[in-house]
């Protein structure tokens, strides 16, 4: 009896031994911090970001919004994003729902700025039938420090790889939010949206991931000049550090990860099968900036939709406001 009991108690150390020798000897890939506090959504992508800066915002408020963080081996820590959930998601258990991916501006509190009223917005919009329900999914993108300014990140892997958030975004946030809810997850089932800054970055990065996306809503967007010369809603200083922190103060850096930049170099594929819009107010400082891109895209023959918001400025509910029914029709044109 005695030496079944311990023949048996020697099986069990044996197999966790072996156990931790296999662990042990498992490859780990060379760019990921061996220390870092959580498990990446995709351990593939390189650990290049600074886990200083903040990743992870405060709680935000708002109708049906619950937020969440999961851990991202580019930024090499865990990052936040909002989530917007329809009710109708726990009522029909067997659903799968198209996800729209808002990409927030340079406004105060950048990353929860806005979600209440966007919330609202939106839920209001599908509780009267106008759009079908959909995940509304808001990313975080980072600040920077730079002197006496912080900088905001572009939505553009920034040149010192220090602000991955173009790579997070893509590369794990999107993964992530498919095998986490119940999404279609596919480029059908998936639009980018956003103002300002996040208007620049949905026009980027729709063009650059056209196989990711199926529309893109650019709203209010900036920077959309050819170059970082001169900025209509920012003072030189800020300008110069913007340009030196995120775009490595390089003017062809700026240029290669620009919205026009990735619209010659993907033309053929967003002629098929993308809806593109652009709306834009005229008394917006960005307005002649919007102008020029959306005749750049007509020059290449990308088809897209232009509205000048009259008398309208440099103001997300104003603008909503002016696109009226026109802004329901385009989710419906892109999700029914």
């Amino acid at each position: 009896m005695f030496n079944r009991m311990f023949t048996m108690y020697d099986l069990r150390y044996l197999i966790i031994y072996v156990t931790l020798f296999l662990l042990s000897c498992s490859e780990v890939p060379e760019d990921l911090d061996p220390q870092l506090p959580c498990d990446p959504v995709n351990p593939e992508v390189p650990a290049t970001g600074d886990p200083a800066l903040g990743w992870v915002t405060p709680v935000s408020d708002g109708t049906n919004i619950e937020h969440r963080v999961f851990c991202s081996g580019a930024a090499q820590t865990e990052v936040s994003y909002h989530i917007y959930i329809p009710e109708v998601y726990y009522t029909e258990p067997d659903r799968q729902f198209p996800v729209m991916y808002w990409l927030h501006g340079g406004g105060p509190g950048p990353g929860i700025y806005g979600i209440p009223f966007l919330s609202d917005y939106f839920n209001n919009a599908i509780d009267e039938g106008l759009i079908p329900p959909m995940l509304i999914v808001f990313p975080n993108s980072p600040v920077r420090p730079a002197g006496n300014f912080k900088v905001i990140s572009m939505w553009v892997d920034s040149h010192d790889k220090k602000s991955p958030v173009e790579t997070m975004l893509i590369k794990e946030l999107v993964p992530h939010i498919d095998a986490t809810y119940r999404t279609i997850a596919s480029g059908e089932g998936r639009a980018l949206d956003g103002f300002s800054m996040g208007g620049y970055g949905a026009a980027r990065l729709g063009f650059k991931y056209n196989d990711i996306f199926s529309a893109i809503s650019i709203l209010g967007a900036g920077p959309m000049q050819p170059m970082l010369l001169e900025t209509p809603r920012m003072t030189d200083q800020a300008r110069e550090a913007l340009l030196r922190v995120i775009y490595g103060g390089s003017q062809d850096y700026f240029v290669a990860v620009s919205p026009k930049k990735m619209a010659e170099e993907n033309v053929s594929d967003l002629k098929e099968n993308m809806f593109i819009r652009i709306a834009v107010g005229d008394l917006d400082e960005t307005y002649n900036d919007n102008m020029k891109f959306h005749e750049y895209l007509t020059q290449l023959g990308i088809p897209h939709e232009f509205i000048t918001g009259d008398g309208v400025t440099h103001n997300l509910p104003q603008l909503l406001n002016f696109l009226g029914e026109d802004n329901w029709e385009f989710y419906r044109k892109v999700f029914e």
